[in-house]
């Protein structure tokens, strides 16, 4: 069975990129994503992080997610108000894909997705991530 939405997000969305496909997370410093122009968009912004396998055989994971902005692309990012998901450490999981939604009323034009691991035990624990920021483009 498919379903239509009718949805045209090419000229109702804005978003893009901020952690590519194949980026991974290490020890327990904040890794900051490529930042996203949100210039053209307005309400609330999401940002959609996709998690896979822990490498390494930690006993557990933790993560700190949440979505920073700036006014320029390359200045001082500060959290977004409750644009943020703390994830109680759990025991990895292998075989595991999983995806988060963050989502938060930004005031600058830059959004960033920042993750901060806790990774316990394990040798030289790594997990792959990916992550994307989008919105709805304002009405001209």
């Amino acid at each position: 069975m498919s379903v239509f939405l009718g949805v045209d997000l090419e000229n109702q969305a804005v978003g893009g990129v901020s952690l590519k496909a194949g980026a991974t997370i290490n020890g327990s410093s904040e890794i900051l994503g490529t930042a996203v122009d949100m210039g053209e968009a307005v309400g609330l912004t999401t940002g959609i992080i996709q998690t896979g396998d822990v490498t390494g055989t930690p006993t557990t994971v933790a993560l700190a997610l949440k979505l920073v902005e700036c006014n320029t692309s390359g200045g001082t990012y500060t959290d977004i108000p409750n644009a943020t998901l703390a994830l109680a450490a759990h025991a990895s999981a292998n075989n595991a894909l999983l995806r988060y939604i963050v989502t938060g009323l930004r005031s600058k034009r830059y959004v960033k997705v920042s993750v901060t691991p806790t990774f316990v035990a394990g040798t030289s624990p790594t997990q792959p991530m990916s992550a994307c920021v989008v919105s709805q483009k304002q009405a001209v």
